[in-house]
């Protein structure tokens, strides 16, 4: 995966189809030959909202993967790592569990969706851009089916977009940039040239991001499409004191929008700013409204990292 796969799929996500692989597990199967459970204290420490029949259905993979497995590395469950969301390079990961029968775990380049479909029948999906990390995981669910053919079905070929799964995976990019901007020898030039305040704004969005995911909570999702409102302003606001020579900052996100729209300073981004600025101010008048705050948190990742690679291309990082 490239820095030219990457800024496409920032830029149309939902156009983009996202390649993968599913496969069906039998969980009482899987408990006969792994009769070793996870200690469930553990997981609802990490949120009261997690099931451990999840991590335990993860826990019995990993214990029949060898020790170098692709496929252990991105189900591994490390409690103190994913309870302080350090962005280290490789070893992020992030869960969401976002209703009572969907784990999503985001590591690496890899997105995997882990859905029971009913009390003894789970279904793993796996997504990645890179397709040969794809090609390794799917050659070691492959193994499993041929080991355990009453556990593990053989997994099949499926793709996805315009979809949830689309956008979510924003955020796995998002933490795949910060991670190479601090390794030791960068491979992405996205967040090179960043000024130091801009810099800690967009690092803190991310952040952000990630907490919510893990939590699931309504008021950490509101805090983080707040931080990002604030990069889109802090942008537009430098975009516009450029173009008009002057900013005394008494503007609106919506006023920013429409003036640099109508003096034709937005050509191809305009679009997902006004989606942006109806969530905003959703999220402002929600006292007076309904709607689903963790769809419009994922869809507002889409519109960042679409805004983002447009000030990247226009010069206006």
């Amino acid at each position: 995966m490239d820095e030219v796969n990457i800024k496409n799929y920032l830029l149309n996500p939902n156009a983009t189809s996202l390649n993968g692989f599913v496969f069906t597990v039998n969980y009482s199967g899987l408990s006969s030959a792994v009769p070793d459970e996870i200690v469930a204290e553990e997981i609802t420490k990490i949120n009261s909202q997690y099931k451990p029949k999840f991590f335990n259905l993860l826990f019995k993979i990993f214990k029949l993967l060898e020790e170098a497995s692709p496929l252990r590395t991105h189900i591994l469950i490390n409690h103190e790592a994913v309870k302080s969301i350090f962005l280290r390079y490789g070893d992020t990961k992030i869960f969401n569990f976002n209703n009572s029968n969907q784990l999503i775990i985001l590591s690496n380049s890899v997105l995997i969706e882990v859905e029971s479909l009913n009390e003894n029948t789970f279904e793993l999906k796996l997504f990645s851009l890179d397709d040969l990390i794809l090609t390794s995981l799917k050659s070691e669910v492959s193994n499993l089916h041929d080991s355990h053919n009453i556990i593990f079905e053989s997994p099949r070929d499926i793709s996805c977009s315009n979809s949830k799964e689309n956008e979510l995976y924003i955020q796995l990019l998002f933490n795949l940039l910060v991670e190479d901007f601090h390794s030791f020898s960068r491979t992405f030039s996205l967040f090179v040239g960043l000024n130091i305040q801009l810099k800690s704004m967009l690092f803190g969005v991310i952040k952000k991001s990630n907490h919510a995911l893990l939590l699931n909570e309504d008021s950490l999702y509101i805090g983080a499409i707040s931080l990002m409102s604030l990069i889109v302003e802090n942008r537009l606001a430098h975009i516009y004191e450029i173009q008009n020579t002057t900013y005394n900052d008494d503007k609106t996100l919506g006023q920013l929008i429409s003036e640099l729209n109508r003096q034709g300073h937005l050509n191809g981004i305009e679009t997902p700013l006004n989606n942006f600025k109806d969530i905003r101010n959703n999220i402002i008048h929600y006292h007076r409204r309904t709607f689903n705050i963790y769809n419009s948190f994922i869809e507002s990742i889409k519109y960042l990292g679409q805004f983002i690679v447009w000030c990247k291309d226009n010069g206006r990082l």
